[in-house]
Formats: structure tokens, sequence, C-alpha cells
């Protein structure tokens, strides 16, 4: 008789949800680095790197059918992310940033994002994420994965959000907030409430909640976290 693997002794499984967009680095014009990066996908090759065998860490965004997305698709394998979340999409390319250094040292940062794969990771009927969301533990995503994606992908991951914490299993929300992929404050304040009512834990950078609320101090904003309706928040 073959025995199953209880529970508890099978590798425990997580998907981050985002965008991981094409880095570039360097004077305009003159010599650039190449490289990749996202908070979400920066979260998951962090937790691949540190989890060992009993951790099994999936990334779950969008990508063209170009050469730099199966680029980009090696190198998070080589991190030992798994990809088998990820959706590629003909004739769609991954998000650009450039960030330009002057002599001085300071840094500007420039943004091609609009016609991102990652935008669209949501446009087909179902997702492999919403498929495979059963087979998981936990998801986590940010204030960036909600604010690429378009209304209607923005209800499907919170009703996938709703139903993984139903099920019983962890749903992390980070408030990381950039305004200019916002329409308005007001906009980022309506979805980040109903993502956070959908979480199990809030992790929260008091800098980027003092900003979207307005508040006078950091201490408000942790204040201001602490009353958040969810069971578990983690403040840095």
């Amino acid at each position: 008789m073959t025995s199953t693997p209880s529970a508890a002794s099978r590798p425990v499984s997580i998907a981050a949800l985002g965008e991981c967009m094409l880095e570039l680095q360097g004077q305009a014009f003159g010599q650039l680095r190449q490289s990749f990066g996202g908070d979400t996908l920066n979260t998951a090759v962090y937790l691949a790197r540190c989890g060992g065998p009993d951790l099994r860490v999936h990334y779950a965004t969008a990508l063209g059918d170009d050469s730099l997305s199966a680029g980009l698709l090696e190198r998070w394998q080589a991190e030992g992310v798994l990809t088998g979340l990820v959706q590629r999409l003909p004739g769609r390319v991954p998000g650009l940033y450039l960030i330009e250094l002057e002599p001085s040292g300071e840094r500007h940062f420039h943004y091609w994002r609009g016609q991102a794969a990652a935008r669209a990771y949501f446009d087909t009927a179902t997702t492999a994420l919403e498929e495979q969301a059963d087979a998981l533990d936990a998801l986590y995503l940010s204030g960036i994965s909600l604010a690429i994606l378009p209304q209607a992908g923005r209800e499907r991951v919170l009703a996938l959000m709703a139903r993984m914490r139903a099920a019983g299993k962890l749903v992390a929300f980070d408030n990381n907030y950039r305004p200019r992929l916002w329409d308005s404050v007001a906009d980022t304040r309506y979805w980040y409430g109903r993502a956070f009512a959908a979480s199990s834990v809030a992790l929260i950078t008091a800098d980027d909640h003092q900003a979207l609320h307005a508040l006078p101090d950091l201490a408000s904003a942790v204040s201001a976290a602490q009353a958040l309706p969810v069971p578990e928040i983690a403040i840095k």
C-alpha cells in the first residue's frame, strides 16, 4: 500500500501575484546595465532562497512570447521560483523602467509599462492561479499588483483573496503605494480597503500609509494601521 503524505509533512506552497519589469540602469545614451525586478518578484525570489525544500514558491504574472520574456522565466526558475502560474500572451512584452544616473549620483526613474503583459493577466476567462488556488497554502500580493490591473481584474483578485481566506489559507496584502499608478487617492483608498478586508495578514509600510491617508506623522500612521480590520498586522 502506498502511503499518502499528511498535510503537515508536505511543502508549504505560496504564490506571489504581481509584475516583474525589465530594468535598465545607467546614463542616458551611455552604457546601460540590464536587470529585472519588482516588489512581488523580489519577495518570491527571497522566499525561494530562504525556504529550502519545505517551501514551494510560485510566481503568478503574465509575460509575452518574446525572447526577453523567455529570459525572465529562465532567471526566475534558476532562483528556484516555480513558473507554472505564469501566462504567456502572444504579442505582449514585459514592462520596462530606466534608472537614469546623473554624474552627481542623483537618480531619475522612467517607466514604460502601459502595455505590459502583466496588466492582462486576468483578461482570459480563467487563470492558472485561480484554477490552482485550492492547492496553495498562501497568497501574497501588493498595492502594485492591484494598481496595474483594470477594474475587472481587481474584482477577480479580490474574489480570489476572499475565497482563499474563507478556506483557511493565509492571504497577505502589502500596502506598497505608488501614486502614479492610481487614478486618484480616493480610488486607491477604496481598493486598499477592500483588499485589507479580504486579507488575513496586512504588511504595512508606515510611510506609505501616512501618504495615502494624509496623516500628520508616522505615529498617526502606525495607530491608523493598527486599527485595520485584519487579523494580523506587521508594520515596517
